[in-house]
């Protein structure tokens, strides 16, 4: 069931992610960050765990060296912590139902016993 504060934390993690896809659009370079300080934002499993090949995330070298900084894009860390939260919704969903099913079968078999 829905409430209020959830609604209102679905909405702002939206607009979140709006305003990001904004600023990318209109200024590229202000929505790469450093794997530092997505590390700090995000946190360094949550990183490390969507970034390609096992992930979607994709880092981009801002040289021609190996060893150049790698940058993130904002917009698409926001947008898989979306997918996640998402998905995690959706599977409890499943779950609950799941167990709520399975309830009512134990409920019923108790009536019949």
């Amino acid at each position: 069931m829905l409430n209020q504060s959830r609604v209102f934390e679905e909405v702002l993690q939206n607009a979140r992610l709006f305003a990001a896809a904004i600023v990318e659009q209109l200024r590229p370079g202000d929505d790469l960050i450093s794997q530092r300080q997505a590390f700090e934002e995000f946190g360094r499993d949550f990183i490390k765990r969507n970034t390609a090949p096992k992930g979607k995330l994709m880092p981009l070298r801002t040289g021609e060296a190996p060893n150049s900084p790698l940058k993130y894009s904002r917009t698409e860390i926001l947008a898989m912590q979306e997918t996640e939260r998402i998905m995690q919704r959706d599977v409890q969903a499943i779950l609950n139902g799941y167990t709520h099913e399975n309830r009512n079968k134990t409920r019923a078999r108790q009536v019949r016993g």
